[in-house]
């Protein structure tokens, strides 16, 4: 695994779990603690990450941080456009939110209500949330 897997590795268990200890970061990426310090303070240049000192320390994402990623690939978001067509407008709002989210914005004019546009299907990472 290279330092960039790495730190993409460490990026998505910080993202699933939120904190974790260095030690056990270490321990499941199979590196030491210092390599694992030095990827967390290279991360902390390019995301809002927070390292705890003391008997309780740990790494952790900020409150409130999402890292957008394209989810929903593009045969499921088919799937949910199909669920929106037969959906009230309730739902047809959560389903767009689902979408909006996970970054997937394939079929874009009819996620947001147009016509339907067959064209390429465009990923976009949206820098900040709705």
């Amino acid at each position: 695994m290279t330092s960039n897997e790495r730190r993409n590795e460490i990026i998505s268990i910080l993202r699933g779990r939120r904190q974790e200890k260095i030690a056990n970061l270490a321990f499941e990426l199979n590196v030491s603690i210092r390599t694992i310090k030095y990827d967390i303070e290279i991360l902390m240049r390019s995301h809002p990450i927070e390292t705890v000192i003391g008997r309780y320390g740990c790494v952790k994402l900020l409150e409130g941080y999402r890292i957008y990623e394209n989810d929903i690939s593009e045969k499921q978001q088919l799937l949910l456009l199909s669920f929106m067509r037969k959906a009230g407008e309730s739902e047809r709002q959560l389903l767009r939110e689902l979408m909006r989210t996970h970054g997937s914005i394939c079929h874009r004019e009819e996620i947001e209500g147009g016509e339907i546009c067959n064209q390429t299907c465009v990923r976009v990472r949206p820098r900040f949330p709705n």
